[in-house]
């Protein structure tokens, strides 16, 4: 598991139903996805406080406030995996979503 990093502090206030669980809907629930498993915006406790099942470590798919050790955040940048590929499998996750989704993880990954 990656070594704890300092502090994050995010960059802007980010809402999970706003602006996370759409990004993820929409790149991450395709056929060759995660399509059945969670359905964007009731995906909450499918991700936050749940451990990785690719990892055998413990750590968990989002870590709150520490996407450093967050696995969703390892799997969009494609490092630290322990199993499969980057995400998402086809397509792309902008600059600026893996933003979004950091700066949440770093508030405290809320249901909001």
């Amino acid at each position: 598991m990656p070594e704890s990093g300092p502090p994050c502090v995010p960059h802007r206030t980010v809402s999970f139903s706003a602006d996370v669980a759409p990004i993820l809907a929409a790149r991450c629930t395709g056929e060759m996805c995660h399509a059945g498993e969670w359905d964007g915006i009731h995906g909450y406790p499918w991700l936050v406080g749940v451990r990785a099942t690719e990892c055998c470590d413990g750590r968990l798919r989002v870590d709150p406030g520490r996407p450093d050790r967050s696995y969703v955040m390892q799997k969009l940048r494609g490092e630290e995996l322990c199993l499969g590929e980057k995400m998402p499998l086809s397509g792309t996750v902008s600059d600026a979503e893996v933003q979004t989704i950091e700066d949440w993880i770093c508030a405290g990954a809320q249901e909001n």
